[in-house]
């Protein structure tokens, strides 16, 4: 639930109550472009989905705005990496279940996990997500739209199902994810050798800069890891575009990366931290569609 006081169409105080599953804490809990902090409820009898204490994010307001407020019922359905694809595979029935909301909206952060048909190790990512759909007995679960069209084995693959979504639904993903260049993208021999250990994942090396840091990689492979930022911006490109859809694509060589970029003011696209476009586009002020084409120099964000 989130409590705002709304003059003349301008919002001057803002409360968010964590009640639900996988409410991303600093959504909406900003006021006038700054973070509003954030207070634990301890004696709080409902305990969130990892066993900690709910939260809110209050701020008083100012003028008259302090002692007028409309009470709004909201509700977001977000997530990260593994449960960002969560929240795409169950968005529209997330919507299902609160018919009656005025504004439901979904949030998928770092969880654009691509197929890659054509890159290296291609029968790895689809055998692997193959492997969770069954042991899971995930199939009545995925979304029929994909099913009924294609092997549902690769209906785990968000480039499958987003086209379908039709809840507004706001993607948020580095082009470089670092998680799947190191878990689910291996070169062919002899690009394989000193991949993880020297290239994209260098952190354990004392005498080293801290991953990332892709000074150590071969040539041909960082033509590799160039090749993935591309592959992941082609599967979003042949997505039917929808306007309710909103896009934000860094460039950033992370995986969870919206901690540290979330409100900062030196990444920006079309003028925008992701902070302002995501909120823009959860309010209806302005469509978000940015994205970040410099697939040539992946960024330390």
């Amino acid at each position: 639930m989130t409590v705002r006081s709304e003059i003349h169409g301008q919002t001057t105080s803002c409360v968010t109550i964590y009640l639900g599953l996988a409410l991303l804490a600093s959504i909406i809990a900003q006021v006038n472009g700054q973070m509003v902090p954030l207070t634990i409820i301890d004696k709080a009898q409902e305990k969130l989905a990892n066993g900690t204490p709910g939260g809110y994010h209050f701020d008083p307001g100012f003028g008259d705005g302090a002692n007028n407020w409309i009470i709004m019922l909201m509700a977001i359905l977000a997530g990260g990496s593994a449960g960002a694809l969560a929240a795409i595979l169950l968005c529209d029935r997330y919507r299902a279940l609160i018919p009656d909301a005025k504004r439901v909206k979904c949030l998928s952060q770092s969880g654009f996990f691509i197929r890659a048909k054509d890159l290296p190790d291609a029968n790895r990512r689809e055998g692997g997500f193959a492997h969770i759909i069954d042991f899971h007995n995930m199939i009545d679960a995925l979304p029929k739209s994909c099913t009924s069209k294609m092997n549902a084995s690769l209906c785990l693959f968000p480039e499958y199902v987003v086209g379908d979504v039709q809840t507004p639904l706001f993607l948020l993903n580095p082009i470089f994810d670092t998680f799947q260049l190191q878990h689910l993208v291996r070169p062919n021999p002899p690009e394989l050798d000193g991949w993880n250990t020297t290239c994209i994942n260098n952190s354990l090396d004392p005498s080293h800069p801290p991953c990332p840091d892709l000074t150590r990689c071969t040539p041909s492979q960082m033509q590799l890891v160039k090749d993935y930022g591309g592959a992941l911006l082609d599967a979003i490109n042949e997505i039917q575009d929808i306007p309710s859809r909103g896009l934000f694509l860094s460039s950033c060589y992370a995986h969870d990366f919206v901690p540290a970029t979330w409100s900062a003011a030196s990444y920006r696209l079309q003028d925008k931290t992701i902070s302002q476009a995501f909120s823009d586009w959860y309010f209806d002020r302005s469509p978000a569609k940015m994205i970040d084409n410099r697939i040539d120099a992946p960024l330390k964000c």
